[in-house]
C-alpha cells in the first residue's frame, strides 16, 4: 500500500486538541484521506493513503531497445498494480534473462528495487507519461546496470 507522510503547512483546516488527540478530515484532493495528530510538541502531520499504487497510469507493459556491447536487446518492464514488477531481456525475440522487482510510483517519483541489483539497492527516478511513452530520469541509483538501462523513453505495449 502507498503511504506518504508530509508536514501540514497551510490550506487544511483542522480542529485538534492538546495531549495527543486525533481528528480525521478529508483533504481537497480526490480519493485522499488525511489523518492529523497534534501532540504536546505541536507537530502536525498528514498521512495520505492511496490505492495499492499511487499512479495507476504506470501499470502495464513498457518496452525499449537497449544496446549491450555489440548487440541490441529488447527490454520489457511490466509493472503491476500491487507494486510488483518484472524486467525481461530479449534477443532475437527470445527471452534470455529476467529479474523480479518492486516499485512505487506517485505521479512524479518512481522508486525501484530488483533482484539483478539486489533488493536492498533502491533506485530513485522521476517520470512523465505522455501516452504511449513514459520517460524516466535518474535522481540517484547506486546500481550501475539499472542506472544505464532505465533512464529514457519506454513505449507502452
Amino acid at each position: 500500500m502507498f503511504h506518504r507522510v508530509v508536514l501540514l503547512i497551510a490550506g487544511l483546516s483542522v480542529v485538534a486538541g492538546c495531549g495527543g488527540s486525533s481528528e480525521t478530515t478529508t483533504s481537497t484532493s480526490t480519493s485522499t484521506t488525511a489523518t492529523t495528530t497534534s501532540g504536546t510538541t505541536g507537530t502536525t502531520t498528514v498521512t495520505e493513503t492511496g490505492g495499492t499504487v499511487g499512479d495507476e497510469n504506470i501499470v502495464g507493459e513498457w518496452w525499449r531497445p537497449k544496446a549491450k556491447g555489440p548487440m541490441t536487446l529488447d527490454v520489457v518492464l511490466t509493472t503491476h498494480s500491487d507494486e510488483s514488477c518484472l524486467v525481461e531481456l530479449y534477443k532475437d525475440s527470445k527471452m534470455f534473462e529476467y529479474m523480479d522487482c518492486s516499485y512505487t510510483a506517485d505521479g512524479l517519483n518512481f522508486t525501484i528495487r530488483d533482484t539483478g541489483c539486489g533488493m536492498a539497492e533502491l533506485g530513485n527516478y522521476t517520470y512523465v507519461i505522455k501516452e504511449p511513452v513514459v520517460t524516466f530520469a535518474m535522481v540517484a541509483d547506486p546500481c550501475k546496470e539499472r542506472a544505464d538501462a532505465l533512464p529514457g523513453d519506454w513505449t507502452r505495449l
